[in-house]
Formats: structure tokens, sequence, C-alpha cells
């Protein structure tokens, strides 16, 4: 994409690691061949796997990205969008906090909930469940916390976002910076072609960033 049309502009949608599984492993997704769904412990195989392809695409591609993440989203839902409009460069438009009320329909399995005003009750839902994925949550492991030690959902919604350290304790700080990784994004299909590419030194992400 960034090739063909060098000037586009991606959004990397972050949300809690365990909150992204449970969503997927609610849901029938099997039928559509993503058979992982099916087994905590896939799922915390192919989330792992998704999540390193997203930070080799962050630190490689030369386009504008702006980080968005769910859990401050769905408490802020004006300012949010005003900052993904403005990332756009799109003019604001009062049907934005109300695409409930749109007659078009949505071809994906979140049909019913676009049909809502958004909510807030998904955000630490895996909490619901916790006695129950152990498997889940071993997976995953470091990946749960930043680098404060907080978990993902436990910080306030007008937190500046942050990036978790996964590092295994023992490692160098710099190893933990060069490794140092994003908040999970809401989409578990992704594909890359295998090529060469140089890896240039990681920007700091805070936000939104732009070419230098």
């Amino acid at each position: 994409l960034s090739l063909i049309l060098p000037k586009s502009r991606m959004i990397m949608l972050h949300r809690h690691p365990l909150d992204n599984c449970i969503s997927c492993y609610t849901t029938n997704l099997v039928s559509t061949r993503h058979k992982y769904t099916n087994q905590l412990k896939w799922l915390a195989q192919m989330w792992i796997q998704r999540h390193k392809l997203q930070e080799y695409w962050m630190q490689t591609l030369e386009i504008e990205m702006m980080d968005l993440h769910y859990d401050k989203l769905v408490v802020d839902q004006e300012n949010e969008t005003r900052k993904l409009l403005e990332f756009l460069g799109l003019s604001w438009e009062d049907a934005c906090l109300e695409f409930h009320k749109s007659k078009r329909v949505a071809a994906t399995i979140s049909y019913d909930q676009v049909n809502k005003k958004m909510y807030t009750s998904s955000s630490g839902r895996w909490k619901n469940y916790e006695k129950h994925i152990g498997p889940l949550i071993d997976g995953l492991g470091d990946y749960l916390s930043l680098r404060d030690g907080a978990p993902l959902a436990e910080q306030p919604a007008e937190a500046q976002p942050r990036m978790p350290d996964h590092t295994p304790p023992g490692r160098a700080s710099s190893e933990r910076d060069s490794t140092a990784a994003t908040r999970c994004s809401i989409s578990f299909t992704a594909g890359a072609a295998a090529r060469s590419v140089e890896i240039r030194p990681r920007r700091k992400i805070t936000g939104i960033r732009s070419l230098p």
C-alpha cells in the first residue's frame, strides 16, 4: 500500500490483548477459516505473531501513522473522533457521533453492534472470564503489562498512550527499547509478502507520527 499510495495514512487500532482474544473466542470465526480462535492457546500464539508483524511494518513503512486506542475511544468518542478526522484531513460532521442511525447495512460480524451507540461494556470484559482463560493469560505472558507494571485495562482514559515493555526481566535496557511493543490491533487478519527490507531505528511513537 505504501508503494502504490505513498501519501496514504495508516491507523493502528489497539486493544487490550485479552479483550481482543476474548472477542474472537466468543465469536463464531471458525466458519470463516479462522480455526485458531477455537483454542485459547492458539489464540495467544496468533495474537503474538500478528503483533510482531504489526511491529515490523511500524518500523519499516515510511507513511504517516496514528495510534487509536479502543478503550480511549469508547469513553471519549467525540475527542478521539475529532483527532482521527484531523489526522485524515477530513471535516467534522455531527453524524460521526450518530453512526448507529445510518440506514446502511454492515456485512460484517459486527453488524449488530454498529446499529447501537458506542458502549464501554466490552472494555475489561476479559475479567468476567479470568478464572477460565489460564492458557490465554499464560500464552500472552509479558505482553499484558506496561512499562510501569499496570495492566492495560487499568489505565485511565486520559492517560497518554504508552509503550508496553514485554521484554523478560534480565535483558539489557537497549534490548528492551528495541523490542518495545504497542498494544494490540483489533484485527487478527494480516498477511505479508516475504521480502528483504532494511529495518530503520524506531521513531518514538506517541499519538500521531509524521515523517521527519
